[in-house]
């Protein structure tokens, strides 16, 4: 078996985020699934974020080598053999390459998602579609250029073996990757505030909506930091120690976009928190139509027996009536829409007179 070391410094941070992240974001995706099944709605959204989380677990995996391996610590330290510092530049190479892969279907899926509330608008279809279009075209093009920037490629852990690296192309394709992620983290995180701008919303939408919009943002900070150490490591000496910090940000980056992406798919869960549970059990009394008092209340309306009144009467469970003079029933279907019916209720009466000489008589 081959040597390993304990990971300290960025590689331990960096070990301990990676084994929280799929902790977190596997049961996460699973339940998403198990919903979206539960109601006949898995869509090609899912399937990408399914996608998303595989190429993720893969790219973690080849993380964790490199922690173990000796990934941020200092070259120089004694515990460091030739053979684990090149083991570690080698699985560094590989995750460097295969991150920009696996942030494709992540994002993807995200604007997937979008484009289903997106309505006719052309605006929101074209920026998504521009996501989505700019997303593809660098992951796999800095995903190209990171794989060919040496060649052989394993002439970067290897340099005795022969070969070259070609620096300029491999910081040219992880700034082209981090500004694009940077871009389209914010792209995500704006849209949906437009597209749901003029929306009433009830509080578990509210509430993804606000996952969406908080975790998107975060994403692109992550981004933004690692891009910081980005800058740094490519004029430090210490290569094995410094790119700790990118890895640290870049695992970040990828579980908040698999998190925030599959937490809206989540919202059925809401009614069994304590604070959304009165709006959320599909109760329609809970609905949301309020009284007096600011407090959900609705009353029932009687109808006034007369001769047509079985004909016009609305007897079935469930129907709750607001009473406003007329006889209004509100049916609340799934708690997401609102189906109004009005029934009338008629009353005939006829008269008729006659003359016995000097009165009138109605009868």
């Amino acid at each position: 078996m081959e040597k390993t070391v304990t990971p300290e410094g960025q590689g331990r941070t960096t070990f301990i985020l990676t084994i929280v992240m799929l902790v977190v974001c596997w049961p996460t995706v699973i339940a998403r699934f198990m919903i979206r099944l539960k109601r006949s709605a898995l869509g090609l959204d899912d399937w990408l974020m399914g996608l998303g989380l595989v190429m993720t677990t893969v790219w973690a995996g080849t993380l964790i080598v490199y922690c173990v391996s000796g990934g941020g610590y200092n070259p120089t330290d004694p515990r460091l053999t030739p053979a684990l510092i090149s083991r570690a530049l080698k699985f560094y190479f590989i995750c460097q390459t295969f991150y920009c892969a696996t942030t494709v279907p992540i994002k993807v899926s995200i604007c997937v998602a979008l484009l289903r509330i997106s309505g006719t608008n052309k605006i929101f279809k074209i920026s998504l579609y521009a996501i989505i279009g700019i997303s593809t075209v660098a992951g796999f093009g800095s995903m190209i250029g990171i794989a060919v920037s040496c060649t052989p490629p394993s002439a970067f852990w290897n340099p005795a073996g022969g070969g070259s690296c070609n620096a300029l192309v491999n910081t040219f394709a992880a700034y082209f990757i981090s500004a694009c992620s940077i871009l389209t983290d914010f792209g995500l995180a704006i849209l949906p505030a437009f597209m749901l701008w003029n929306v009433q919303l009830n509080r578990s939408v509210k509430a993804s909506v606000a996952i969406i919009l908080g975790f998107a943002a975060f994403a692109s900070c992550a981004t933004l930091v690692r891009l910081k150490y980005l800058l740094a490591l490519m004029n430090s000496l210490n290569f094995l120690q410094e790119s700790g910090y990118i890895a640290v940000w870049t695992v970040v980056e990828l579980a908040i976009g698999i998190f925030a992406g599959s937490a809206p798919a989540l919202r059925p869960l809401l009614r069994h928190l304590p604070f959304t549970s009165n709006r959320e059990t599909g109760d329609p009394a809970s609905q949301g139509i309020k009284g007096t008092g600011g407090q959900s209340h609705i009353k029932m309306d009687e109808f006034n027996p007369g001769p047509f009144d079985e004909s016009v009467r609305n007897t079935k469970p469930g129907s709750h009536v607001i009473q406003d003079g007329d006889s209004q029933e509100f049916i609340f279907t799934d708690g997401r829409r609102m189906e109004i019916r009005k029934d009338v209720s008629v009353k005939v009466e006829t008269s008729s007179e006659e003359w016995d000489g000097n009165h009138r008589r109605y009868y």
